[in-house]
């Protein structure tokens, strides 16, 4: 074309159809016979014809565009969450743009802010737990968000996730119904994280209703990185009189454990139960396998991506969804009664 930018006329004269036709084949509409499609789609494809999203952004306000802010990329639990969404949203002709917080409400907020900046369509993001100064700038701008990991059916915002309170008290209530009743709780750090704290309560809720003690030196927050986790676990093991068990509120964490039981020369399960809770894919490669609570991960960031595409196009949707999860017995725990005969 000379060098001149190619634009929607172009594409209509060389495809012999209408310009709106054209319109409509790029954005999706069914109003267009198959035949005619396919001539329009080989003449973008010949042309290799990208197409102005500013443009498109302006003519239906909308810039199908998804933004995501997630504590970190190095937990592989976000990564596959980030990775389910792009493919869902892709399919479904939006672009997912990705930011991280480390864990920091107030670079969270900035983040939020660059996103809004960039007109993005709508929010994903992590947990219910946020500044009342990002809430209230979300709202005074009118962007739709979710909350997605953590099943909120009483938070005023959409929420997809699984319920955290019964993950931890199913995790706890594993150690309980094979005989331990010695339990530690390893937990991430609660602060601004909701899930942890509802994982957190789920086990101490689980131990109180089966009467057994939670000595406070067997009580640790976490860090949020592997070496957190093995430094965590070397203290609790130091301890003289240290627990038969411990619930692990993410698998992160419980490799910390069992990577410090190796190095210290310790067996799992014989000198220590393990669970954890998400079940990433090192949870079945590491010796011993992990048990863990499973998470449906991918299913809980598709159902989040559905929830903002169809509230984006105006459909009747569910405010909160709850997703299942269920206990994986693996290798690394076992009734006390082995560490007693080992």
């Amino acid at each position: 074309m000379n060098g001149k930018r190619l634009g929607i006329r172009d594409i209509a004269r060389l495809a012999g159809v209408a310009p709106a036709t054209v319109s409509r084949v790029l954005n999706g509409q069914k109003l267009v016979s198959e035949e005619t499609r396919r001539r329009v789609e080989e003449v973008i494809r010949t042309l290799d014809y990208v197409p102005d999203a500013t443009a498109r952004a302006l003519s239906v306000r909308q810039t199908k565009t998804i933004g995501t802010v997630v504590p970190t990329v190095d937990n592989a639990f976000y990564a596959s969450g980030i990775s389910a969404a792009q493919k869902y949203l892709a399919a479904n002709g939006y672009t997912l743009l990705l930011a991280t917080s480390d864990y920091d409400p107030e670079l969270e907020f900035e983040q939020v802010r660059n996103l809004v900046g960039r007109k993005v369509d709508a929010l994903i993001l992590r947990g219910a737990d946020h500044s009342p100064v990002l809430l209230q700038f979300l709202a005074g701008h009118g962007v739709p968000w979710v909350a997605v990991g953590s099943y909120s059916p009483q938070s005023p915002f959409p929420s997809v996730g699984i319920d955290n309170h019964a993950a931890g008290f199913r995790a706890c209530t594993h150690l309980i119904d094979l005989g331990h009743r010695r339990i530690g709780l390893l937990g991430a750090r609660t602060g601004n994280n909701d899930r942890a704290r509802g994982r957190v309560r789920g086990a101490k809720d689980a131990l109180a209703g089966a009467g057994l003690p939670l000595p406070e030196h067997w009580v640790f927050e976490v860090g949020a990185g592997l070496d957190d986790a093995r430094q965590t676990a070397k203290a609790l093991l130091a301890e003289p009189a240290r627990p038969t068990a411990v619930v692990c509120t993410t698998d992160l964490i419980a490799f910390g454990v069992v990577l410090e039981c190796a190095r210290s020369g310790l067996s799992i399960p014989e000198s220590l139960s393990v669970i954890g809770i998400g079940d990433l894919e090192w949870s079945r490669h590491i010796q011993p396998a992990l048990t863990t609570i499973s998470i449906p991960t991918k299913e809980v960031w598709r159902r989040a991506c559905d929830f903002l595409v169809h509230s984006l196009a105006g459909g009747n949707v569910c405010q909160h969804f709850e997703c299942g999860f269920e206990l994986t017995v693996r290798e690394t725990t076992a009734s006390p009664a082995i560490a007693r005969s080992a």
